[in-house]
């Protein structure tokens, strides 16, 4: 009998570090503030953003956002997207995700410009060109869990838009409840 309790104390043991992650409850949120840079051959575009999460069990999530880009060389880019995450956690308050999902950009340009939009029959000194286009996006990202409520993340992402795709690069702080 002493042998079987040790046995199963030392399989217990070793399997409570395997496992020793973050637990975040089923139906937890999170919503944070992100600082963004976009980077293509053409323009370079910083941002802010809002992401709002919606976990399903400790590792899958759905991440809603939307940000707006400065302009810069006469872009100025709205975006509304969602992704999917899927946590790996490397210990209990670091973890690392792949990206993946989609959205909308509003790209919108004023005053001279060169072609970024690749508009058909659309003059490059046009005073005002506005075009929405839908994007899938993938890539990776990590978090680290400061405590229970307050979580830092990056995340690296290309955007995939016909004729526009681009990089992102995304650096924010999060509340979970």
């Amino acid at each position: 009998m002493k042998k079987f309790l040790l046995f199963s104390l030392l399989i217990l043991s070793t399997y409570m570090p395997a496992n020793a992650q973050l637990k975040v409850d089923f139906g937890t949120f999170s919503i944070g503030a992100t600082a963004n840079l976009g980077v293509s051959s053409d323009y370079t575009n910083a941002g802010v953003g809002l992401s709002i999460q919606k976990f399903f069990g400790d590792q899958f999530r759905a991440n809603v956002n939307g940000n707006y880009f400065l302009r810069n060389n006469s872009l100025s880019i709205i975006e509304f997207g969602t992704d999917f995450h899927y946590v790996f956690p490397l210990t209990k308050k670091l973890g690392v995700y792949p990206i993946a999902g989609m959205g909308y950009s509003i790209l919108n340009v004023k005053g001279k410009y060169p072609d970024l939009l690749k508009i058909p029959g659309a003059d490059p000194s046009d005073a005002d060109e506005t075009e929405g286009k839908i994007y899938l996006n993938a890539g990776a990202g990590c978090e680290y869990y400061i405590n229970e409520s307050l979580k830092v993340f990056g995340e690296a992402k290309y955007h995939y838009v016909s004729d526009f795709g681009r990089a992102l690069i995304t650096a924010g702080v999060a509340y979970v409840w």
